[in-house]
């Protein structure tokens, strides 16, 4: 009786960006190439396009069989700011060439006014 055991492939390492803003994706890059597979997905290419939150690893089969999973890789979405008022100072009746200050909070973040 002959027992053969083979070594288990190293694992594939996950990178790319963990947090990304609603509606953007980011790519999620293996460390391995060929013969792999996303969870959750299936998808079999080095490179996947994320464009949710969730817990994502890859994993490597080799010729023998034999797989070895990546660590979890965590993405998350960050959602915009919401302004929740908006306020001003003095009267909002204005003469020609006079300006009103308004100010949007929270402060602290870039805001595009219109």
């Amino acid at each position: 009786l002959h027992i053969q055991i083979f070594t288990l492939p190293l694992a594939p390492l996950v990178s790319g960006d963990s947090s990304f803003c609603l509606g953007e994706t980011v790519n999620l890059i293996s460390s391995v190439a060929e013969n792999i597979a996303w969870a959750p997905g299936g998808q079999t290419n080095d490179t996947i396009q994320v464009s949710t939150a969730g817990i994502f690893t890859v994993t490597v089969t080799d010729n023998n069989g034999c797989s070895a999973t990546s660590l979890p890789f965590e993405t998350s979405v960050n959602l915009p700011p919401v302004a929740d008022t908006i306020s001003y100072t003095g009267s909002l009746v204005r003469c020609a060439g006079n300006t009103i200050q308004l100010t949007a909070n929270p402060s602290g973040f870039n805001y595009l006014w219109s």
